[in-house]
């Protein structure tokens, strides 16, 4: 589970086993998963994402052409696998659907999304997330 602190604008992460490429000391800004540095074996990852992403609105697009409503997730068929560590989110209305896939081994948090216009959208968020207390 990734813990996250924001000090001087700075969002630090780290995790109780994080690899040293993804270890982050106080300080320090964590090492991304996706940027120009990225792995061999991350970008075969992030790609397989996007083109879970990409069927997925393939598929809703299917189904809306025919019974004029979106789909959960589960009822989507023929879809590629998930990546590991990517976490994947469907909601739908009326209206349309949003569908997100997050990389959770990514101490930057990159992410996926998409929504009922067709485009897919990938890039790390910009700040770090607002917490209740």
């Amino acid at each position: 589970m990734l813990k996250q602190l924001c000090v001087c604008g700075v969002l630090l992460a780290a995790t109780a086993t994080a690899q040293p490429r993804q270890a982050a000391r106080f300080g320090q800004v964590p090492t991304c998963l996706h940027d120009a540095a990225e792995t061999t074996e991350h970008r075969a990852r992030r790609e397989q994402a996007v083109r879970l992403a990409k069927a997925i609105v393939e598929r809703q697009g299917e189904v809306a052409e025919r019974v004029r409503v979106y789909s959960p997730l589960n009822a989507l068929r023929n879809l590629p696998p998930a990546p590991r560590g990517f976490d994947v989110r469907v909601y739908t209305d009326r209206a349309g659907f949003v569908v997100s896939l997050k990389d959770s081994l990514d101490p930057c948090k990159f992410g996926i999304f998409s929504d009922e216009s067709g485009f897919v959208y990938e890039k790390a968020p910009l700040s770090a997330p607002l917490i209740a207390r």
